[in-house]
C-alpha cells in the first residue's frame, strides 16, 4: 500500500480502481468481502480517519472502531449487523449509517446508540425489519412509530432516515415515549432489581428443608395479586433480620428443628 502522510490519507476505491487523494481524512474499504477490518490498516489510518466508508461488506461486528478515535461518519451499508451489536463510545461521532442490515428490534439497540454516540444528528437505518417502512412492507403508522421512538432515544438527532426531525416529531415523541416512569423502569430499575435478584440467589446457602438461611437479609416478597399480575405492583422490599437461637444444654433435637422452622416460616424470600 503506498505510504501517506498526516495532512493527506490517499484510498483506493475499490469500485473504480483508482487511488485517490483527499484532504477528507477517509478511508473507504467497500465491496471487500470484509468480516474485521485489517489490522494494518487499523494501526496506519486509525489515529488519521475521520469518515469510514465500510459499506457491501459482511461486518458482524464493530469492535476495531475502539482504535478510530477521531471518527465523525461511520457508513455500514448492507453488511450483518444485528440488534446485538455493541458499539464502543465515540463523542467526535456525528453521522451513521447502518442501511440494510439485520437489525430487526429497537429496543435496547437505540438506547444503547444514543449512550455510545452523545452528540450524534445523522441516523439511517433505512431498509432493516426493525425500522418499518415503505422499503419492507411496514405500514405509515408503524413508521411514524418507529421515528418517535428513535427519536425519544436519541434527542439530538436531526436527521432520522432521509427526512429532518421537526419540533412537532420531538414533542409527540417526549409524550409517547419519554415519560420518566418509561425510561427508569427500563434503564434502572429494572436492571438494578435482576441484579439484586441474581446477586441473592447465588450467594444463598439452603437447609434441608430447601429453604434459605442467612445471618441477614432483604427479602422480597412475591405475590399473585387478584386484579392483575404486573411485577412491579407485587413486589415489596422486607428487613429481615433474625435473632440467633438461645439454646440450652436440656434442648432436644427436636426442638431445634422446630426453632429452625418457626423461623423459616417468618421469612418471605
Amino acid at each position: 500500500m503506498m505510504s501517506t502522510t498526516f495532512d493527506k490519507l490517499l484510498y483506493m476505491d475499490i469500485r473504480e480502481g483508482n487511488i485517490v487523494s483527499t484532504e477528507e481524512k477517509r478511508l473507504t474499504l467497500a465491496y471487500e468481502g470484509l468480516t474485521d477490518v485489517p489490522k494494518n490498516l487499523i494501526q496506519d489510518y486509525g489515529g488519521i480517519v475521520e469518515i469510514l466508508d465500510l459499506s457491501h461488506n459482511k461486518l458482524t461486528s464493530v469492535n476495531f472502531l475502539t482504535s478510530f478515535k477521531k471518527l465523525t461518519t461511520l457508513i455500514l451499508d448492507h453488511n450483518y449487523m444485528t440488534a446485538e451489536a455493541a458499539f464502543p463510545s465515540n463523542s467526535n461521532l456525528t453521522t451513521l449509517w447502518l442501511n440494510h442490515n439485520f437489525i430487526d428490534k429497537l429496543h435496547p439497540f437505540v438506547q444503547r446508540l444514543g449512550k455510545s454516540f452523545p452528540n450524534l444528528k445523522f441516523l439511517s437505518l433505512m431498509g432493516n425489519t426493525g425500522a418499518p417502512s415503505y422499503l419492507n412492507g411496514g405500514t405509515y403508522y408503524e413508521y411514524i412509530q418507529y421515528r418517535l421512538f428513535v427519536i425519544s432515544w436519541i434527542p439530538q438527532l436531526q436527521y432520522l432516515d432521509d427526512r429532518v426531525i421537526t419540533d412537532d416529531q420531538r414533542s409527540e415523541a417526549l409524550r409517547l415515549y419519554g415519560r420518566p416512569f418509561y425510561k427508569v423502569l427500563l434503564e434502572e430499575q429494572l436492571p438494578e432489581f435482576m441484579e439484586r435478584l441474581r446477586f441473592k440467589f447465588r450467594n444463598m446457602s439452603f437447609g434441608k428443608t430447601g429453604q434459605p438461611l442467612g445471618e441477614e437479609h432483604e427479602c422480597s416478597e412475591i405475590s399473585s395479586h387478584p386484579r392483575g399480575s404486573g411485577f412491579s405492583n407485587n413486589i415489596t422490599s422486607i428487613p429481615c433480620n433474625p435473632q440467633p437461637v438461645q439454646l440450652n444444654s436440656s434442648d432436644s433435637e427436636s426442638s431445634i428443628n422446630s426453632s429452625t422452622r418457626q423461623r423459616q416460616r417468618n421469612l418471605v424470600i
